[in-house]
């Protein structure tokens, strides 16, 4: 094995699609990290909404109230209460009476934040009514001369599941439980764009620094291969296709937006911004851990 790159920074989302964390260190299981995007916010029907539909969630950013989940297997009535602050100096608490009202009012539609439910519960995962597949290039900014998007490294079984659930069920995640990001990436979006990549656009849950690679991209040199990360081992799936959310403001991490950033994307990335990744050996994973290659 060798030493090729080390954790810069760690990342969790107490709220789907809300801004989030910073950690000095967190468990790593098969799940994700410990406490990652525990809750969501469900509109009228009760389907799962993310920042591509809503991009007003992106503004609020999500915080655990009184202390961290110790498990990653934590559903409904046991998942810790999170405070979200909302644009504006106001800050309300998961389970408050006065919550689902004030998201409501903030985002201008019907909502309430929901925890996470178990694996088991497949009804509450499933779309309540049926998906407008008309908003997809609103969500993805799809731009007029852009190719068709290359998906070829996502495994046939997510699609399968994707096309039955909103999330994983037992997640809320998108589809992998880790996203990861180089800060290589984010030096080639800026020089040769000029545009800010500030690291909380792209909503990684680490971001690596490379020892020895001028790779624009080095993270995907990690696709397919056995890595360890400080006591985990983690098996990168996939590039990662970005959607429309770097582009959006999140005022409270003081990210303006940036009209620039899908056609940095395109031109230079082929929206391929990170690498997703399953988890083989759960462990704690600390800022300034190196990462091996097997």
């Amino acid at each position: 094995m060798r030493a090729v790159a080390r954790v810069k920074e760690i990342w969790r989302y107490p709220v789907k699609s809300m801004g989030g964390e910073s950690l000095s260190s967190c468990l790593l299981t098969e799940q994700g990290f410990v406490g990652d995007r525990l809750w969501a916010v469900t509109d009228g029907d009760g389907d799962i909404k993310s920042a591509r539909q809503w991009p007003k969630l992106l503004e609020m950013v999500a915080q655990y109230k009184d202390s961290s989940p110790n498990s990653r297997k934590v559903y409904s009535a046991n998942v810790p209460d999170v405070l979200v602050l909302i644009p504006g100096g106001s800050t309300v608490s998961t389970r408050t009476a006065e919550t689902n009202t004030r998201l409501s009012d903030y985002v201008g539609k019907t909502c309430r934040l929901e925890p996470l439910r178990s694996p088991s519960d497949t009804s509450f995962y499933r779309p309540k009514k049926d998906r407008d597949l008309s908003t997809l290039s609103v969500e993805l900014d799809q731009l007029e001369d852009e190719a068709e998007l290359d998906f070829s490294q996502t495994p046939q079984e997510m699609f399968e599941l994707l096309s039955q659930y909103m999330t994983p069920p037992g997640t809320y995640y998108d589809s992998f439980p880790m996203h990861l990001l180089s800060s290589n990436t984010l030096a080639y979006l800026e020089s040769e764009a000029g545009i800010n990549a500030n690291v909380r656009r792209f909503r990684p849950n680490v971001l690596l620094e490379f020892f020895d690679s001028d790779s624009p991209s080095a993270e995907f040199n990690l696709i397919g291969k056995t890595v360890r990360l400080g006591e985990a081992t983690i098996s990168p799936q996939a590039k990662t296709i970005r959607c429309s959310i770097p582009s959006r403001p999140q005022p409270l991490m003081n990210i303006d937006a940036e009209p620039k950033m899908t056609r940095a994307m395109v031109d230079l990335m082929q929206r391929h911004i990170g690498v997703y990744s399953n988890i083989i050996t759960p462990g704690k994973v600390s800022v300034g851990d190196e990462v091996w290659l097997n």
